[in-house]
């Protein structure tokens, strides 16, 4: 049968050890540990007494069982105090029912070790600890210590430590008034972080972490939730002027869309919000507690990119009341680091709007390089779009066809013949999708091409071509013969005869072509001369047969005496008059023997008399 112990005694000696079980009661007496000293009780410590009673603690007080948990129950009132500067380890709860002032926390020590079951701090009247201190190796439940009062203060020295476990403010406040930034630490091992859950009531009361700060140094707020997904995601807030403010974090472990802050509200410039969670941070009024505006402050959020759905581009903030819906904060630095990432806001100046969520941004509008107007019926017309890509989805007028480049910057339509727009937007790797831009395409008006033939020529073989074309800029001919040129009244013998086909292209300035052939027909034969004056006068200075089509050639020249001056087999027959031996012959008549054979297949076998009229006598 458990019995219990009651100890009506003063115990002051140093290093003093008293073990009772399984309840402790202190009664209208003074109990004193002194430093060194020890109570070990294997069950509860019960302070009850009423008027002059009190427990001065500079020592160590235990409460461990592993089969009673002790729990520290403070009923005094009146004149009864709970003091000292030791360290008391709780192994099961905290439980205030005395007066507020009835626990004086001086340079004390809560340690609440529990490895086994869930702890809590409760009761009726409020505790301010000094430093609180959580341990154990206890998970799910038997990890958490939890708040079942109205706000828990530590003093203006005391130091939270949470180390790997959680401390669940439930709907209540949890106040750090040491404004040293590293009067709150945790263990920062990977997935084993130690932090501060907090809820809101039905009630509407909102639980949090409360901070007082009093400089420009960085102050940490390891909130987190062990609800649904177990996630830890700090807060770092870092105030711009070192005077006195109160920061409080809340982190909501679930969609923002479920407390009323619909996630599909955004602004212009928002693609998506994080679905999975969100903060709520306030900037409190040392007095009132209220919501105040002062003094500015970066705001650091951090996340796990692996489990969050990846990289943020920046911070929403709800925007309520001025709009119900997600306001971009504005410019953010990021930092990626292992194993988390993090998205700083410089100087957030309101803290009226409390709701804080990570969001991306809608990808920038592509710039799209439209080509002015396109000739009708043209190809492989090319349009380009430059922004962050990658994948580019592009539309085109009906009526023209996308040859190859969707997905990509670069797109080559095939255009008809009626005016319609182009357009382009990006989607960026995590699915967001830009504003879409277009460019109205026009249809140029085709050049016309045309020409007229003015021919010359004993053969009909010299050709002038003659533009008539509409809307040209540039020219480019075929003549049918191998010959080309970009002239626009282009001119041409043709040496042989035959059926050509002449083509003219016509261009205009806005590149658009236009085409026009015709067939030509030069004649055949060859016309010889019976005379001719080599008097170096520039007329009729040699004898020349004029031919078309002509294939082969052979022609002998005698003098009256029958010696030969002059045979030639060229295509082109010409003689100067000069004789095999490069000397001039004189004037007078001489005899030809010419033998040729016409593309056509005609035959020539011509004899004839030449007349050499020089004006001078035989050298």
């Amino acid at each position: 049968m458990n019995t219990t112990l009651r100890v009506l005694l003063l115990v002051s000696l140093p290093f003093f050890k008293l073990f009772a079980q399984p309840t402790f009661y202190i009664n209208d007496t003074e109990v004193s540990v002194t430093t060194g000293g020890l109570i070990h009780v294997n069950g509860d410590l019960h302070h009850v007494g009423q008027t002059f009673a009190s427990l001065t603690n500079n020592g160590t007080i235990t409460l461990k069982n592993s089969t009673n948990p002790g729990s520290i129950y403070l009923l005094s009132n009146g004149g009864s105090f709970t003091q000292g500067n030791g360290l008391y380890q709780v192994e099961q709860d905290w439980v205030n029912d005395a007066g507020i002032t009835q626990f004086i926390a001086g340079t004390s020590t809560v340690e609440f070790y529990s490895s086994t079951a869930e702890q809590f701090i409760r009761g009726s009247q409020r505790t301010e600890f000094n430093n609180v201190v959580l341990t154990g190796t206890g998970t799910g439940a038997a990890r958490r210590k939890t708040i079942l009062l109205d706000t828990i203060w530590t003093s203006t020295t005391g130091v939270l430590t949470l180390n790997d476990r959680e401390l669940a403010t439930d709907s209540f406040v949890f106040k750090v008034k040491n404004p040293s930034p590293a009067a709150v630490t945790n263990s920062t091992t990977y997935l084993s972080e130690g932090f501060v859950s907090s809820i809101k009531a039905s009630s509407g009361m909102e639980g949090s972490l409360m901070r007082l700060t009093n400089s420009t140094s960085s102050y940490l707020f390891p909130v987190g939730s062990a609800v649904g997904t177990t996630r830890y995601r700090p807060i770092e807030i870092t105030p711009q002027n070192a005077v006195n403010a109160n920061y409080a974090v809340r982190f909501v472990n679930k969609d923002a869309t479920v407390d009323g802050y619909n996630r599909t509200a955004i602004d212009t410039t928002i693609c998506s919000v994080l679905p999975d969670y969100y903060h709520v941070i306030n900037n409190l009024d040392l007095t009132t507690n209220l919501t105040t505006n002062t003094p500015p402050a970066s705001v650091k959020v951090y996340y796990d990119a692996a489990t969050d759905g990846g990289v943020w581009d920046g911070i929403g903030n709800w925007n309520a009341p001025l709009a119900a819906n997600w306001n971009n904060m504005g410019a953010v630095t990021a930092s990626a680091a292992t194993p988390y990432n993090s998205l700083e806001k410089n100087s957030w100046s309101t803290f009226n709007n409390p709701q804080y969520a990570l969001i991306r941004y809608v990808p920038e509008r592509p710039v799209i390089t439209c080509i002015d107007s396109i000739c009708p019926w043209n190809t492989n017309n090319q349009f380009t779009a430059s922004a962050t890509g990658p994948t580019f989805t592009w539309t085109s007028a009906l009526g023209t066809t996308i040859t190859n480049g969707q997905g990509t910057s670069n797109m080559a339509v095939d255009w008809n013949d009626t005016a319609g727009f182009v357009t382009v937007f990006q989607t960026v790797a995590n699915g967001c999708t830009s504003k879409v831009s277009m460019c109205k395409v026009n249809i140029a008006t085709l050049p016309i091409a045309a020409y007229d033939t003015l021919v010359k020529g004993l053969f009909g073989n010299n050709y002038s071509f003659v533009d008539s074309s509409k809307r040209g800029a540039t020219f480019f001919w075929d003549l049918g013969d191998g010959v080309t040129t970009q002239e626009q009244n282009p001119k041409h013998l043709y040496e042989a005869a035959g059926t050509y086909t002449v083509m003219q292209v016509v261009t205009n300035l806005k590149g658009c072509k236009d085409t026009a052939y015709k067939v030509i027909e030069v004649g055949e034969g060859l016309i010889i001369p019976n005379v001719f004056t080599p008097n170096k006068d520039g007329t009729n200075d040699e004898f020349y047969i004029p031919n078309s089509g002509v294939k082969t050639f052979y022609i002998e020249i005698y003098d009256r005496w029958g010696l030969k001056v002059f045979e030639s087999s060229s295509d082109e027959i010409r003689w100067d008059g000069r004789s095999i031996a490069g000397v001039m012959c004189s004037d007078g008549t001489y005899y030809y023997n010419l033998k040729a054979e016409l593309h056509s297949g005609k035959e020539f076998d011509v004899q004839g008399f030449l007349s050499l009229l020089a004006g001078r006598s035989k050298n």
